[in-house]
């Protein structure tokens, strides 16, 4: 049978090697037979596959001081030194647990949560209590869940495992004496949540959660508290991190109002630009979008990348009139008429776009910054084309009703930028789309440019008489 075969060529092994053993332990699974011994001086390993006739041994590690063993799942064993535990396969080395001192029995223990983490029980001597404790470390989520001392003068014999449950047999260190039975008991995973809470283990809560199949709301909420708590320690940065997982589940404006309250624009700004990337910003409100802006206009944007292609993404998600006041207000004109650009036609749109240009045609500076936005080039984008020209150009193609009333309202300056005599030309064009007669209302733009004015009017009269003659 397997387990005869097993038994005795883990004799034979033992008998090669010439020492002791400290433990052993085999199992069988898909049709493979796995034994392994653990002396003092080495760790040994032996397999037989189904229809094999016997079992071919190597030797895993030669490390001195392997006492306790406990064999796992998939063929696996640990393996309890002084410096730590050790994990192996029928092939080589796994992995390490850093457990120091003597070690007195180790266990396997299942869980008893649906999904939830094996644990692996760890009882040793420690060296700086000269106590024996008793640790159950999370296999999936890598840290130590549980750790008991036990008084001066026990130790462990032995450990059992059920699903959930770790019996622990102590005894007396000097007769080895039963002193009594400990049992270990897994708590339920609410209980397991209230404990992390408490101790502000947020991330492992969050592993838990997960590992539990709690819906993404529920995960939601935990993310939500951990970044509360890196905002309680003015960890800025770990709690956008956080935050930023919250985005979908939690609304943006409560995040928001956290970074304003604590007056921390550049954490905000991050957080911003998230909820902007994130499901193609959907997430995202006009204040919002505003609110990124102006947080780009106040912690600056030397390259102007971030705010261009914030613009160029969610021109039409912005409070525009709000938008185009902070960008002119605070210097990036370009920004400011691109956004004026982008915005539905109408008049609202044609009113910002000229004065943003007449602001490039009165403000040096206005000048000067865009041709360090365009890397020397004229910032109206276009070398033949100044603010002035544009301005004009702009008012020509507009319908004739919203041509007059924006002269109106800005021809004096349009003047002071574009000159008299193309204003002049402007406005005779103007007149020839409606009446003639409408010249009337702009001869006090062209009051003090007599010769401006007179080309005009002598443009209006000539028109009229041939508009009569026919």
């Amino acid at each position: 049978r397997p387990e005869a075969c097993v038994k005795v060529q883990m004799q034979e092994c033992i008998d090669a090697a010439s020492s002791a053993t400290s433990a052993a332990a085999a199992g069988e699974g898909s049709g493979v037979v796995a034994a392994f011994d653990c002396s003092d001086f080495s760790q040994f390993a032996g397999h037989e596959s189904a229809g094999v006739a016997g079992i071919a041994w190597q030797v895993l590690d030669d490390s001195e001081g392997g006492l306790c063993m406990a064999h796992g799942r998939d063929h696996q064993i640990v393996v309890g030194r002084d410096d730590a535990v050790y994990s192996f396969t029928s092939e080589d080395r796994a992995g390490a647990v850093g457990f120091e001192g003597r070690k007195q029995a180790l266990a396997w223990v299942s869980s008893s949560v649906p999904g939830g983490a094996p644990y692996l029980a760890v009882a040793s001597h420690n060296k700086k209590s000269a106590r024996s404790e008793v640790s159950l470390y999370d296999l999936r989520n890598k840290f130590v869940a549980f750790t008991h001392r036990l008084d001066p003068k026990q130790e462990v014999v032995r450990l059992l495992s059920g699903p959930g449950t770790c019996f622990v047999l102590v005894g007396d260190s000097k007769s080895g004496r039963l002193k009594g039975l400990i049992r270990l008991h897994e708590r339920s995973v609410q209980a397991k949540l209230d404990l992390l809470f408490k101790m502000n283990h947020y991330q492992h809560a969050i592993l838990l959660a997960k590992n539990a199949r709690f819906t993404e709301p529920q995960v939601n909420k935990i993310y939500l508290m951990f970044g509360d708590h890196k905002l309680r320690k003015s960890d800025w940065e770990g709690a956008v991190e956080q935050y930023v997982q919250t985005i979908g589940f939690t609304e943006p404006s409560r995040i928001v109002r956290k970074f304003l309250d604590a007056q921390q624009l550049a954490p905000l700004s991050v957080y911003l630009e998230r909820l902007h990337v994130l499901d193609g910003g959907a997430h995202a409100s006009a204040e919002q979008t505003t609110l990124l802006l102006h947080c780009l206009v106040k912690l600056g944007d030397p390259s102007c990348s971030k705010m261009a292609q914030l613009v160029k993404d969610h021109a039409r998600a912005l409070d525009a009139r709000a938008a185009i006041e902070v960008l002119r207000s605070a210097g990036y004109p370009m920004q400011a008429l691109e956004v004026a650009r982008l915005q539905p036609e109408g008049p609202r749109r044609a009113e910002w776009q000229l004065q943003i240009l007449l602001d490039l045609c009165d403000t040096e500076s206005y000048l000067e910054r865009g041709r360090l936005e365009r890397g020397g080039q004229d910032p109206t984008g276009d070398a033949e084309e100044k603010p002035a020209t544009a301005a004009v150009e702009l008012v020509r193609s507009l319908e004739p009703d919203m041509a007059e009333a924006l002269v109106l309202a800005y021809g004096r300056r349009l003047v002071r930028a574009a000159g008299a005599p193309a204003v002049a030309a402007l406005l005779s064009d103007l007149c020839r789309r409606t009446n003639p007669a409408s010249a009337d209302l702009f001869l006090d733009l062209l009051a003090d440019e007599p010769a401006a004015l007179l080309s005009l009017l002598e443009a209006n009269l000539t028109r009229a008489r041939d508009g009569h003659r026919a």
